[in-house]
């Protein structure tokens, strides 16, 4: 980090400095050289007060990799002098990793004060590769619980997977109010999606990867073994999350009480956008969507 804090003038030589715009004031006591950036203020602050670390918004903008915008958000355990730059919460807890030589609130604390869309956004981009859990589980063993709101948005966010159908299909399902987890354990084998209060676990598979003959096989094994155990398996493509997300989450929330008269009941050349008309149908267009796609009450369903 480099020395940006003016040091070493004396009070003559800082007002001719200042008048001149040759140093800028953060705060009573805290002056910089030139006119500093965000991340040059926030570098500033934390050399003169080295409890300070970067917060709330300014820590997921550090996070994600975003601009820093001032006010910055700061937490520590000392007091710091009134500034147009920065907001400082004073506490005592202040987990904390470094990025590029900053301190940076331990996510988990981060998310704690902002608004649930950007902190679902952080969350998810530090949670959601298949190593999510263990990254997870080392953030919060730095704490002996989480805020109620930390907590809720990691109900609300698409965790351990680096799929973009997966995360798609659990924020579909979240959205429901279900409870969903990711790669998850059953057996001696992970599965892309359980709702586990209803013991139904789902797999979004790819053309490319599940067709090797490894996979395919370990396919079969795998889906035999979780229906063994007593749950219930649905697989779809990566094609039918593209085109067919409704009627996915539909089949889900239904499962335990199948609609047999849902469209996606017929065979697929009927209807599956993916595939389209066969060649001998010509110019015939698929059927019409239906005007029964609408919101299911999956809470009224008994869990097995």
């Amino acid at each position: 980090m480099n020395a940006l804090l003016v040091r070493g003038l004396s009070r003559s030589q800082l007002v001719t400095r200042l008048r001149r715009g040759d140093i800028t004031k953060i705060a009573r006591g805290i002056y910089v050289w030139g006119a500093p950036t965000p991340l040059e203020v926030l570098q500033a602050v934390q050399e003169y007060k080295a409890t300070v670390i970067a917060a709330g918004r300014t820590a997921a903008q550090l996070y994600l990799g975003h601009e820093l915008t001032t006010p910055l958000e700061l937490r520590g355990p000392a007091r710091l002098p009134t500034s147009p730059f920065y907001s400082l919460r004073r506490t005592k807890q202040n987990a904390y990793r470094m990025i590029d030589g900053i301190r940076v609130a331990n996510p988990l604390l981060a998310i704690e004060r902002l608004d649930a869309a950007l902190a679902v956004e952080l969350c998810e981009a530090l949670y959601s590769t298949k190593e999510g859990r263990e990254a997870i589980e080392r953030d919060r063993a730095e704490f002996r619980r989480l805020s109620a709101h930390a907590q809720k948005v990691l109900t609300q966010a698409a965790l351990f997977t680096d799929s973009s159908a997966e995360i798609l299909v659990i924020r579909a399902l979240k959205a429901r109010g279900l409870k969903v987890e990711s790669n998850y354990l059953i057996g001696a084998y992970r599965w892309d999606i359980v709702l586990p209060d209803y013991k139904i676990a789902i797999e979004i598979n790819g053309l490319q990867f599940h067709s090797a003959l490894t996979p395919w096989i370990r396919d079969h094994w795998k889906n035999n073994e979780a229906v063994l155990r007593g749950w219930r398996t649905l697989r779809y493509t990566g094609h039918c999350v593209k085109y067919h997300l409704n009627y996915i989450v539909e089949q889900i929330c239904t499962a335990n009480q199948p609609a047999w008269e849902r469209r996606y009941y017929r065979g697929v050349r009927s209807w599956h956008r993916a595939l389209g008309p066969a060649p001998w149908e010509g110019a015939l267009e698929p059927p019409p969507e239906p005007d029964w796609v609408r919101d299911i009450d999956f809470s009224q369903q008994e869990p097995q």
